[in-house]
């Protein structure tokens, strides 16, 4: 793929991801929180089915799916005002065949 076209590419698809933050009311970040709950979710709970999250508060969730259901809890190694902040989804508590 020639550059030009690479880069109408790259275009295409930052105002797709804008459009979907724009009618979602999420932010990229948010958006990417959200995926990094559902990856791990569904390695956790062995479903590659549809999964349900609900927010509990803040930092917590339940995710449910294929009769299972677990907690998670978001842990953060800065403050979130810092841009090298990295996070990640703990499950807190599980229930279900496992």
């Amino acid at each position: 793929m020639s550059w030009n076209r690479w880069g109408l590419v790259m275009v295409a698809a930052c105002s797709f991801l804008g459009a979907a933050c724009a009618m979602t009311g999420g932010t990229t970040q948010s958006l990417l929180e959200h995926r990094r709950l559902i990856n791990r979710a569904s390695f956790d709970l062995e479903c590659t089915g549809e999964l349900n999250v609900t927010e509990l508060d803040a930092r917590t969730r339940s995710v449910g799916g294929c009769g299972r259901q677990a907690t998670y809890v978001q842990i953060c190694d800065a403050p979130i005002d810092n841009p090298m902040r990295s996070c990640v989804w703990v499950m807190n508590g599980a229930r279900g065949h496992f």
